[in-house]
């Protein structure tokens, strides 16, 4: 009888290990992220240069903001602690899409000297903390006229507010894991047509990232943001956005 086959194994290699250990670290990193936090702030302004008003071209699609979650604006501008919602979980930690007081925003000192600047309309300066992963990944809905979507207010039972239409309203979509991600839809009502910013991109931890056109732009940055870990958690450090 011919011997039986032997089945042959293959000694790990260097390259080999690499591999395996980036397959390892890519299946990890997202549950990781989760667990982080992340301060995001945005600058809309415009430019104040009156001539390219007329220019204005309507983009060929709208945006629908209606599934975005809207940014909680009653303390903006303002020192104030956030008030609580009913029916909120009291928990630990600060309270996601809650909009920012003045002495919380990195960006203060951007947008006083854009204001200043006879070249600038600075329009809002909004901030917020949310979480990372799956958790944090829904877009947020920010306005300088503060209003709730209808069917958001479905779904959160809050009041849908009218106030006078939005000079510039838009979205803010932030994607973190192994690599960090922001996406800006925005239109700016306030030309002869509407003008849309409509653009994602690969970004990094605490810098100024810039969104614009002829006629308005964003600026965006996130900056992760320590939470104290609770009793008996431990507590991981924060990786830089890759390239």
């Amino acid at each position: 009888m011919p011997p039986e086959p032997r089945h042959r194994t293959t000694p790990f290699t260097p390259l080999a290990l690499l591999f395996v250990a980036v397959a390892l670290l890519a299946t990890t990193a997202p549950a990781h992220a989760a667990n982080r936090w992340y301060q995001v702030e945005v600058i809309v302004f415009r430019y104040a240069d009156p001539s390219v008003a007329e220019q204005a071209v309507a983009p060929a699609i709208l945006p629908d903001f209606r599934g975005a979650r809207p940014l909680v604006t009653d303390v903006a501008g303002t020192d104030a602690a956030p008030a609580p919602r009913p029916n909120e979980v009291m928990r630990p930690g600060p309270v996601p899409y809650d909009a920012l007081p003045r002495s919380a925003l990195i960006m203060a000192g951007i947008y006083r000297r854009l204001r200043d600047l006879p070249a600038y309309d600075p329009v809002l300066h909004v901030g917020w903390r949310q979480p990372g992963g799956a958790l944090g990944s829904r877009a947020v809905y920010v306005t300088d006229n503060p209003r709730v979507p209808a069917d958001v207010a479905v779904d959160t039972g809050a009041v849908p507010l009218t106030p006078e239409p939005a000079r510039i309203e838009g979205t803010v979509r932030v994607r973190t894991g192994r690599l960090l991600h922001v996406e800006a839809d925005f239109l700016d009502h306030g030309q002869a047509a509407p003008v849309r910013i409509n653009e994602r991109r690969k970004v990094k931890f605490k810098e100024l990232h810039y969104f614009d056109n002829p006629f308005f732009g964003l600026i965006v940055q996130v900056t992760p943001y320590h939470v104290e870990p609770l009793p008996g958690a431990a507590e991981e450090t924060e990786p830089e956005a890759e390239d």
